[in-house]
């Protein structure tokens, strides 16, 4: 399985699981210690923290508040990780498209060479 598969799989897994807890799951770990939350959007990220007692939010669309000097644990929402799976399954495809052509480019250019 290649890692598009892969990042496919978890993707599909998270969207047929809507509802069975794993916000919930990862919000009560963030109660017992400080942490970083990671949503897909600040709003929600937000949202989360104050729904788990005080950690900080951070979101995948800005992870600016990474590089603010935090010493903390991260708990990754559901939400985050399907962006996550998408995001780099789309730019996988993009660069393998990209090798595709310059592959075919450089068969083209050597079949002319040859002539």
């Amino acid at each position: 399985m290649d890692i598009l598969e892969k990042l496919d799989m978890l993707v599909n897994y998270y969207e047929k699981t809507r509802g069975v807890g794993h916000t919930t799951l990862m919000l009560e770990g963030t109660k017992s210690k400080s942490c970083l939350i990671m949503a897909h959007t600040h709003e929600y990220a937000c949202d989360l923290m104050q729904q788990s007692g005080g950690s900080s939010a951070v979101s995948w669309s800005d992870l600016s508040f990474l590089g603010i000097g935090h010493h903390l644990p991260l708990a990754i929402d559901n939400s985050a990780m399907i962006r996550i799976c998408h995001d780099a399954a789309h730019e996988i495809a993009k660069l393998q498209a990209e090798v595709r052509a310059l592959v075919n480019k450089l068969i083209e250019l050597t079949l002319e060479k040859n002539k």
